[in-house]
């Protein structure tokens, strides 16, 4: 029974990368960044292929270590989270928050 429970965990977290990737590769704003500044940062009277290609890698790998910093800060988050004493404090944080932005567009007007 443990076993099946792996196999599942495991085919869902292949799928939760395949969605993500789909998600990124088919995201429409990535085109259109790349049509409308990609054109700005390339001369294309004295460049070649490879002026391009590495100016799409150093972004795509830009995207990757900033998703990369981000899953590992959202998954410590989540582990100090089940601390309860850090739950309550962070609760109580993001409801002063709440509380100030609603009390600034109360005032704003």
């Amino acid at each position: 029974m443990a076993y099946d429970t792996q196999k599942k965990k495991k085919n869902n977290r292949y799928i939760n990368y395949f969605e993500g990737f789909l998600t990124q590769i088919l995201n429409s704003k990535v085109s259109l960044f790349y049509l409308a500044a990609f054109p700005q940062f390339v001369d294309f009277e004295h460049s070649n292929h490879w002026d391009a290609f590495l100016l799409v890698f150093v972004h795509a790998l830009t995207i990757f270590l900033w998703f990369l910093f981000l899953s590992f800060f959202l998954l410590k988050l989540k582990s100090l989270t089940k601390n309860r004493t850090f739950g309550i404090w962070m609760q109580r944080f993001s409801g002063s928050l709440l509380v100030y932005f609603g009390a600034l567009v109360a005032t704003k007007s």
